[in-house]
């Protein structure tokens, strides 16, 4: 008998069908999470944008809305329309400009280069005082630095001061003025003249007037005073570059006010030109009492002279000692002229002197001086009256030159006599400079009453004084710099007046009185 099994009735089970999503409500859901997204982005720009300078310091750089339908980009400032730039300067962050980057703070409203841009060569320096002219930005102090220095490089290598200045042998000297083109649209106009003359100890003096605007920025007024000349002293060819750029980057004018701004001496450049500071002319401010102690030993004879058609003009200036006030000097300047025979009796005189012609020959006699000159010789008398200043009472020298005072006086006043004569000797100029000291005031009237009225060969007859000086030959040329790369009224523009005065010293010599 068989064993039964129960029929196992198994549960059907039903799978749920899919829902399948309706392709328009795909299409509808996708757009708005697009339209969010959109939004977010458009939000996050804007809030990047009102950050400002927190942008530039976390190295995002700003996007900028170029439609003004909240579509935002990341533009560059150099290539943007106006009105993008413009937009960017107000709401402030951190754009491209060319090759570099800037950060602008829209609230101090500055702009600002991001990185080291030593490679672009100043170009994006001066890209970015375009920028911020035209958007009525100021340079940040770090900025205005690069362009003050990309400034004055340029000037150095338009004018090839770098070599000039290093081809100055002893005796000679150079001036320099004009137009200079740092880039398309910033040019630089060389106000007056600045010098730069080797000693014959082989330093160097870099001259330039404060009325043409040497010592522009702060604390620069003691460099200015009256608007004379102010003279600087340099031990090497370097030192009196860095000198005579910075004088002439002071003195120099510039349509783009940023770029004016920034030629300004900066703070070290000042100090840099206090510690080498030689003399300050003064042309005001020196009172009755003051010119009264340094006496009256030209006095009625510049006024004789003068109508014997010698010119003469007095000045003051101070002179300094390791960037103090060391004397304050009056030096009386006459312009003179008389014969060559005068001059050749004048400077056998003045001492006995070894040296050589012009053709190289030796000679033992300043007779030799003028000996090749015919006609007249021309120059310049200087009577230069000297009292010793006690730095300690000077206090602030600035103000002390604008109105010197008797107090500060530190001994009894000096006088010596300061002579400088040229004449013609064919091929060549012939030059001849000489000091007479250890005049009393009687002396001084004397002699230089003579030299006044071109009596040159009996200048010295009757007194006793200390003298040295030296004569050479020079010869003078024009230094044609001019480079006009400009096309169609747009370009670069370099156009330098420059003279060099090549000097050789023939002989010195020097006497003290019996």
């Amino acid at each position: 008998m068989g064993i039964g099994f129960p029929k196992i009735s198994l549960p059907k089970i039903e799978l749920p069908k899919p829902k399948l999503p309706n392709p328009v409500d795909v299409v509808k859901k996708g757009a708005q999470v697009v339209g969010n997204g959109a939004k977010a982005v458009g939000n996050a720009g804007t809030n990047v944008v009102k950050d400002g300078f927190d942008v530039a310091k976390t190295g995002v750089k700003t996007a900028v809305d170029l439609t003004g339908k909240g579509v935002r980009a990341q533009v560059d400032l150099l290539k943007a329309g106006a009105d993008v730039a413009t937009s960017a300067a107000k709401a402030g962050g951190r754009f491209a400009l060319g090759a570099a980057e800037v950060a602008i703070d829209a609230q101090k409203k500055t702009l600002d280069l991001v990185g080291d841009v030593a490679e672009a060569g100043g170009k994006a320096a001066f890209d970015a005082v375009k920028f911020a002219a035209k958007e009525g930005l100021q340079l940040a102090d770090g900025l205005q630095q690069k362009v003050h220095d990309a400034a004055l490089d340029g000037i150095d290598k338009a004018t090839g001061l770098d070599g000039k200045i290093k081809d100055l042998g002893p005796g000679d000297s150079m001036k320099l003025s004009g137009k200079v083109g740092l880039a398309l649209e910033l040019d630089v106009e060389l106000k007056g003249a600045f010098e730069i003359k080797r000693e014959k100890d082989g330093k160097y003096v870099v001259s330039g007037e404060a009325g043409a605007g040497v010592g522009l920025g702060a604390g620069a007024a003691a460099h200015v005073t009256a608007g004379g000349k102010v003279e600087y002293k340099f031990d090497n060819a370097e030192d009196a570059k860095k000198g005579a750029l910075i004088l002439a980057g002071a003195g120099a004018t510039a349509a783009n006010p940023v770029l004016g701004a920034a030629l300004a001496p900066r703070p070290d450049d000042l100090a840099f030109l206090q510690k080498n500071l030689s003399s300050v002319e003064i042309k005001a401010g020196v009172d009755a009492s003051v010119d009264a102690s340094f006496g009256g030993e030209v006095g009625a004879g510049a006024s004789a002279g003068a109508s014997a058609g010698a010119a003469a003009s007095s000045s003051y200036k101070l002179e300094f000692e390791n960037g103090k006030p060391k004397a304050l000097v009056r030096t009386t300047e006459l312009e003179v002229s008389g014969k060559a025979e005068a001059s050749v009796e004048l400077f056998g005189k003045l001492g006995k002197q070894t040296g050589t012609d012009a053709q190289g020959n030796p000679i033992n006699d300043s007779l030799q001086a003028f000996s090749g000159v015919s006609g007249e010789v021309k120059g310049k008398i200087a009577v230069e009256t000297k009292i010793p200043l006690d730095s300690a009472k000077v206090g602030d020298w600035a103000a002390f030159a604008a109105s010197p005072t008797t107090a500060a006086f530190a001994g009894a006043a000096e006088t010596t006599i300061k002579g400088e004569l040229t004449g013609d000797a064919g091929d060549v100029g012939v030059k001849g400079d000489f000091e007479l000291s250890g005049l009393s005031g009687k002396e001084v009237q004397t002699v230089a009453g003579r030299l006044l009225h071109g009596d040159f060969g009996n200048a010295l007859d009757g007194v006793k004084v200390d003298t040295k000086g030296s004569w050479g030959t020079f010869t003078d040329k024009e230094l044609g710099i001019g480079v006009d790369a400009k096309t169609g009224g747009a370009g670069i523009e370099v156009s330098v007046n420059g003279l060099k005065r090549d000097y050789t010293e023939r002989g010195s010599f020097e006497r003290k009185a019996a």
